[in-house]
């Protein structure tokens, strides 16, 4: 079940929860002014959302299961438990829903509506998901498959660029905040979902807000998956979530991020100073593919410039990675299950003879003769036809003469070659193509 609180909002006391009051009734919810609620199943919100449930809760902020009364449909409403309107925590909040409902792209959780409740708690309504986080998969296995990892990523890869592509920078992605959907039937393709846009940069879109937001020298994110510029606390672009897409890759096959100190201040200084052990060191030898070496090495550049520069140059390289997997198994699978019948046979054959079961002398006889025949015509072929003389071809010498294309008339003439001899010269413009030369021994 989606539950989108980031670990800010997941971190509430267990005295403070168990405390709080619990509104219960059939109308529209007036809420108190210190709105430190929960709502109960069965109450109706703005005359149009009931609550089926509530799905996840942290010390900021709840997601519940709503039935849209004019829709008939569900969907999942996240509300604040404490705000004020000068709060960081209600300007995050705010800039989540900006963020998320400026973008509709397949891969990411769709936000319809904001606002807020009688008691003026804010809220937004979003697209309801079931399934689980990838924090939970990689908890659950281990790691993931390799071919597996990579189909989350392309989508993932897809997502992110559309955000950047739409100014919107994400600045959290870690494994909690990428969502695998359940599967309606096994045939069905695994669909991603990237959520928590609550620290987002708006790039070029209210400014004053971006400032009061994050102040210059101040730092958020998960340093676990946070990239070298964005630990030193100074500006970051779309290649910041590059990096920490790549810590999360690194994680999803190795089942643990490339960097760990003790504190989270020695895991930022990691990030800045020191370089990950490649996949097969960090998974204990397992074999990965020597492109997906390079894709993680890439994401992972301390200098942005080194980086990939786009998440569409990430999702290429892993596109062409996963082909080559595909390649390779149906290549596998040719030599292995697909025998043809002539090895087939051979097999046979040797499998026939180690079992004492031999070719009779008949047949012995009858391969005899079939190779003294097949002599037989082949010296008689040679007797037969006439003899041609093989005689060396001329001698080919390509020399690469400066010829300046500027001058038409040298163009014109096309006088490319000249023999000498039993040699022919060839004279090749810096800037014009002659075609194609090919020789007549090969």
């Amino acid at each position: 079940m989606v539950n989108t609180l980031n670990d800010e909002e997941a971190e509430a006391p267990e005295d403070e929860r168990s405390n709080r009051p619990v509104y219960q009734g059939d109308t529209t919810l007036s809420l108190p002014s210190e709105p430190t609620v929960r709502l109960a199943p069965g109450i109706t919100l703005l005359e149009k959302f009931k609550i089926i449930e509530l799905l996840g809760e942290g010390g900021m902020g709840s997601v519940y299961r709503v039935e849209h009364l004019l829709m008939n449909r569900q969907f999942a409403l996240k509300c604040l438990n404490k705000y004020q309107a000068a709060d960081a925590g209600w300007k995050r909040f705010q800039n989540e829903a900006k963020a998320a409902h400026m973008l509709d792209h397949a891969n990411l959780l769709k936000v319809y509506e904001f606002g807020l409740l009688p008691g003026g708690q804010p809220f937004f309504l979003m697209e309801l998901v079931e399934g689980v986080t990838l924090a939970d998969e990689i908890k659950r296995l281990g790691h993931l498959p390799v071919e597996r990892a990579i189909k989350i990523f392309i989508q993932v890869a897809f997502a992110i660029g559309y955000a950047h592509e739409s100014r919107v920078i994400h600045r959290d992605l870690k494994p909690s905040n990428i969502m695998l959907v359940d599967k309606k039937s096994d045939s069905d393709t695994e669909l991603v979902k990237v959520v928590d846009f609550g620290i987002a940069k708006l790039t070029g879109v209210d400014e004053f807000n971006q400032q009061t937001l994050t102040k210059t020298g101040e730092i958020f994110g998960s340093p676990l998956y946070m990239s070298p510029e964005q630990c030193m606390g100074v500006a970051v672009d779309h290649r910041s979530d590059l990096y920490s897409l790549g810590c999360v890759f690194y994680e999803a096959l190795t089942s643990a991020p490339p960097f760990m100190g003790e504190s989270a201040l020695s895991t930022m200084m990691k990030h800045q100073a020191e370089n990950q052990a490649t996949l097969k060191e960090a998974s204990l030898g397992m074999h990965f593919p020597p492109g997906l070496e390079h894709v993680i090495s890439k994401l992972l550049e301390k200098d942005p410039q080194h980086r990939y520069q786009s998440a569409s140059q990430l999702a290429s390289d892993l596109i062409h990675v996963e082909r080559s997997l595909s390649e390779g198994e149906e290549q596998a699978q040719t030599s292995s299950g697909a025998i043809s019948p002539a090895v087939s046979s051979r097999k046979e054959l040797v499998k026939k003879t180690e079992q004492g079961d031999a070719p009779t002398s008949r047949t012995a006889a009858i391969m005899a003769v079939s190779l003294g025949t097949f002599f037989l015509g082949a010296a008689t072929t040679y007797l037969l036809l006439p003899h041609y003389k093989l005689v060396e071809a001329p001698k080919i010498v390509i020399e690469k003469k400066v010829i300046p294309t500027s001058d038409d008339s040298v163009l014109k003439s096309k006088e490319w070659s000249t023999i000498r001899g039993d040699s022919r010269r060839f004279n090749f413009p810096n800037n014009s193509s002659l075609g194609k030369i090919v020789a007549a021994d090969g």
